[in-house]
């Protein structure tokens, strides 16, 4: 199949070229606008030869000829057909394509909704506002948050601004929730799968969490490093392992875990298993596909989502959105003791209706892994002391 593509100044140019040469039997693939100069553009057609057209005399032809004329056009009709899947857009290309359209009218939603909202503050308000908005709390929030505030009852308090952060702080641990803590338990093995984006700490995370597990009972854990991108991390996780008394399997395919978890079941009697991941990029859900398999077996695990808190709030957005096709029961933020604010915990957790499960705040495995509770982010956020 031969294409062959014309130019010109407007579409009426280009399809005038088009029928001078190949009349009206020519099939139109693809048209697209092209820039010439930086300041002017054409028109371009991208057209299949007449060659690929049933001959109009065909039934006239003798039988070779009319065989050699049908299979000429099939053949001519399958490359069209490869050309114009090679061209059309991914079902998933078409999802991604979706899902921006919508994130994009949720913004321009709450944009409109809460635009000029914040500006109708109370006087003794202000002052919060402006703290919560440093501490990088959403414009979504603080206007349901505002609203609130604006219903209490006037009283001689509510010139105060102590009552108002008061109540600002009942109204946020409404909304924060906190996950339960990942355990080991003497009756069933409990199976956890730590995932995240690039450099959010993941492997980090589960060395800390086997750590304080170990430090508080001799539990037989199982670690399992499904990482066949970054070099060196698995080899981290055998390390720490050794030292920690903690059974250890590397793995290069998520059909192995099962198999895994049954063998030490059987043979140590195991509690506890962790799945660490490799990083993924969180700009498609193609980059969690293969992770899927985690809910596709027969034992049931429970997926934890690993952010860092020194990343930007629209990437860690973007990092639930990806991930949260494989079911998320907690968010795992570390870092902390990187970061200037905090908001963006609660931003997350509330948005998503995901609850918060552990804060990671130094690089101490000893002792700078917490336990989430709704008390230590509102002190964060609001730099109780």
């Amino acid at each position: 199949m031969r294409i062959k593509t014309f130019e010109a100044v407007n579409m009426k140019e280009a399809l005038k070229a088009v029928k001078n040469e190949f009349g009206n039997e020519a099939v139109i693939l693809k048209t697209r606008q092209k820039d010439l100069d930086g300041t002017s553009q054409a028109v371009e057609l991208t057209v299949a030869t007449p060659s690929e057209v049933v001959p109009n005399n065909i039934d006239t032809l003798s039988g070779i000829d009319k065989d050699k004329s049908l299979v000429q056009y099939l053949g001519n009709l399958e490359k069209k057909i490869n050309y114009l899947t090679d061209e059309a857009i991914r079902q998933d290309q078409f999802f991604d394509l979706v899902n921006s359209v919508d994130e994009l009218r949720v913004l321009l939603l709450e944009q409109v909704q809460n635009k000029g909202q914040l500006k109708d503050v109370p006087v003794p308000c202000r002052s919060l506002v402006k703290k919560l908005q440093l501490a990088g709390i959403d414009e979504a929030s603080l206007y349901e948050l505002v609203k609130y505030l604006k219903s209490l009852p006037e009283s001689e308090e509510s010139l105060d601004e102590n009552f108002y952060q008061d109540n600002a702080i009942k109204w946020m641990l409404s909304s924060i929730k906190i996950a339960p803590a990942i355990q080991a338990f003497d009756s069933t093995t409990s199976i956890h799968a730590v995932v995240g984006p690039c450099g959010a700490g993941k492997t980090s995370f589960i060395s800390k969490l086997v750590n304080s597990i170990k430090k508080k009972s001799d539990r037989k854990i199982l670690v399992i490093s499904y990482d066949v991108k970054k070099l060196g991390s698995a080899e981290q996780l055998r390390i720490f392992s050794k030292i920690s008394d903690t059974y250890f399997e590397s793995i290069n395919d998520l059909s192995q875990v099962e198999p895994l978890i049954k063998k030490y079941s059987k043979e140590q009697d195991l509690q506890l298993v962790i799945i660490d991941t490799d990083g993924r990029g969180a700009k498609s859900r193609e980059e969690v596909e293969d992770l899927k398999q985690l809910n596709n077996g027969i034992l049931p695990i429970d997926i934890h989502l690993v952010l860092s808190c020194t990343e930007k709030y629209v990437q860690m957005d973007r990092a639930v959105r990806t991930f949260s096709t494989l079911g998320i029961q907690s968010l795992v933020f570390t870092k902390l003791d990187e970061s200037w604010s905090y908001g963006d915990i609660f931003n997350l957790s509330r948005k998503w209706s995901i609850p918060v499960g552990y804060l990671s705040v130094g690089q101490s495995i000893n002792k700078d892994l917490q336990r989430a509770s709704k008390e230590k982010i509102i002190t964060r956020i609001f730099d109780i002391k």
